[in-house]
């Protein structure tokens, strides 16, 4: 198994199994032209001050929300309700009436958004103060909350975490899907050459997708011939190998980098006004490391070129199982040397159970 990961871990088709299903939006039948606009969307759910995004409309596309864009809800109905648009002030007021008099006719289609956690879109306060912003859902995962945050319980009882990031360009959502267990050398050097570099690292997200692929409470996401053996199969003995440079920076707060996220996790605008829950990567990857050793999974860390930090030493040798266990390299050579090392370490293991 390969389980890139940057700002957080890609797991694409899988992504409304692991993270949970977004709320569908509401389908649009009207939209008078009139100051102020009213839109007909048959049972729609929306109360008055909820904030909303409109795509797809056709005929009178002026009412399509733009990237950062996000309507009012005002005067709701059962089945419609008026817009006003968003003022630019630090609360994110009401502000003027949508006038749509002037748009042409509105003709079919659109569909409205909530942009709550949850939603397709999610529009938030960011931490550089009077700036809000509008983020869209991504097929990448956060860290699990809660009770099972530092379990490998399966995620049909308690989901992991959402990520959003900027429309069209979610640089938090790195390019490489997490890949399963496979006996295909080919296919994994070819899932490793394919790897890029990406933004920032939340590098606690790919420690616990580390322990979940090889956990068989997740056999539901890693199926098949990627399946992990059970816990108590004496024949298995699982290990992972945690590569890192040792900076981690980024951490999650309703599915976007928190505030409390620390250099290199982003230009702070993107960041969220509230703090991860769990508290910073490191500390969150340490409890993932205890957690999984004390299931018995045996843990090799390998830093390459590691940062000057003492947290990312501390990183190193408290997550691996032993000081044996630790690995570092400052070139190529070393690293080829260190993985060499660590597959002998494993066959030995394997033999010996």
């Amino acid at each position: 198994t390969v389980v890139p990961y940057g700002g957080s871990v890609r797991v694409g088709a899988h992504a409304a199994e692991a993270r949970g299903a977004v709320t569908a939006p509401k389908a649009i039948t009207a939209i008078t032209r009139s100051n102020p606009a009213t839109v007909t969307a048959p049972d729609h759910g929306f109360a008055n001050g909820d904030h909303i995004r409109i795509a797809g409309v056709q005929g009178m596309t002026q009412i399509n929300s733009t990237s950062g864009n996000v309507f009012v809800v005002k005067n709701a109905t059962a089945n419609t309700f008026q817009i006003r648009h968003v003022s630019e002030s630090s609360d994110a007021a009401d502000g003027n009436w949508v006038d749509s008099s002037t748009y042409s006719s509105y003709a079919s289609g659109g569909s409205v958004y909530c942009t709550t956690p949850g939603c397709q879109f999610h529009f938030f306060r960011s931490d550089s103060g009077d700036d809000w912003k509008v983020f869209e859902i991504t097929d990448c995962v956060s860290e699990r909350t809660g009770v099972n945050a530092y379990t490998d319980e399966s995620v049909t009882v308690s989901k992991v975490g959402r990520v959003y990031g900027p429309i069209g360009g979610a640089y938090v959502c790195p390019p490489s899907e997490v890949a399963g267990l496979t006996s295909d050398k080919q296919d994994l050097f070819d899932t490793i050459d394919a790897l890029q570099a990406n933004g920032n690292t939340g590098g606690h997200v790919g420690v616990a997708w580390g322990w979940y692929a090889i956990s068989p409470n997740f056999s539901n996401i890693f199926a098949g011939d990627s399946a992990p053996a059970a816990w108590d199969n004496e024949e298995v003995a699982k290990s992972i190998v945690l590569m890192t440079d040792g900076e981690y920076n980024s951490a999650y707060c309703n599915g976007v980098v928190a505030q409390n996220s620390t250099s290199g996790s982003g230009p702070t605008s993107d960041h969220i006004n509230c703090d991860a829950p769990n508290g910073h990567s490191y500390d969150q990857a340490l409890a993932l490391c205890q957690a999984m050793k004390n299931k018995g999974v045996i843990v090799y860390t390998v830093g390459f070129k590691i940062v000057n930090s003492q947290n990312a030493r501390d990183l190193m040798s408290n997550c691996a199982t032993s000081p044996a266990h630790e690995y570092l390299a400052e070139d190529g050579d070393a690293l080829k040397r260190h993985f060499a090392a660590i597959a002998q370490s494993i066959s030995q293991l394997h033999v010996s159970r």
